[in-house]
């Protein structure tokens, strides 16, 4: 995408269109058909969120696109992990911030060591740039602006809160079930902050149809598979697989 400034990787998919090696430069697996193209069959939105970080990466030398115009492998690997690692170094943060809306300093950190290393925040998600990497910062930022919130240390920004939930659930469809949960969250700031959050995630996933249709033609992007991702050709179906 950054390479043809376009989302159509067709060429991409093409031994020696983009170079001159006999393998292409994205698995066809990671690929969705649609309308004679090739899209990323993934999220996009992550793969949006990591432009910026990317291209100060080319800035200082350091490209994915090898002299020969095919994949430098390990340029890849240490440009993801350049990008996940402090993601998640600041996924470690916030789980120190919201532990310190109850607990004092020193079983604070605890908490967020326990949270971050007794899970795939560092293990995992900081190893490689995933979808998951990006939806788990942004639901860490999601849930420490409610717990502030619950806490009365900050005032409740409804649209905050339904472009962040919007966010996180166009990184990743399952997050779903953890949306759930942190809406919850959302209850006990009353019914004006619930109602203006409701509508604000409204507008957003409205916005969000309206590109998709503006750029595929469809409610929502192609998909190299459905388990874990929400389509509106079969919604009730699509959610009840998500939730399961």
């Amino acid at each position: 995408i950054v390479v043809q400034h376009a989302l159509d990787l067709e060429p991409a998919l093409v031994p020696g269109a983009l170079h001159s090696r006999d393998e292409p430069v994205i698995g066809v697996w990671h690929a969705a058909s649609h309308d004679g193209k090739r899209y990323y069959g993934y999220p996009l939105l992550p793969v949006l969120l990591s432009i910026p970080p990317v291209r100060l990466a080319n800035a200082l030398g350091v490209s994915a696109q090898a002299p020969d115009m095919g994949l430098d492998q390990d340029a890849e690997r240490r440009i993801q992990h350049a990008i996940a690692a402090p993601l998640m170094a600041l996924l470690g943060a916030l789980f120190y911030a919201m532990a310190r809306l109850r607990l004092a300093p020193g079983p604070a950190l605890l908490v967020a060591l326990v949270g971050a290393l007794g899970s795939s925040v560092y293990s995992t998600l900081s190893t490689a740039l995933w979808s998951q990497t990006w939806a788990s910062l942004l639901l860490g930022l999601l849930l420490l602006h409610l717990l502030r919130a619950w806490h009365g240390l900050a005032r409740a920004r409804p649209w905050l809160i339904g472009l962040l939930a919007w966010m996180v659930l166009a990184c990743r469809p399952a997050a779903v079930t953890t949306l759930l949960g942190a809406a919850l969250l959302v209850l006990p700031l009353g019914r004006v902050v619930v109602q203006r959050a409701a509508l604000a995630f409204g507008a957003f996933v409205a916005l969000g149809v309206a590109v998709s249709m503006q750029l595929f033609g469809t409610m929502s992007p192609p998909s190299v598979y459905r388990a874990g991702q929400f389509a509106f050709d079969a919604p009730l179906a699509h959610v009840a697989g998500v939730l399961l």
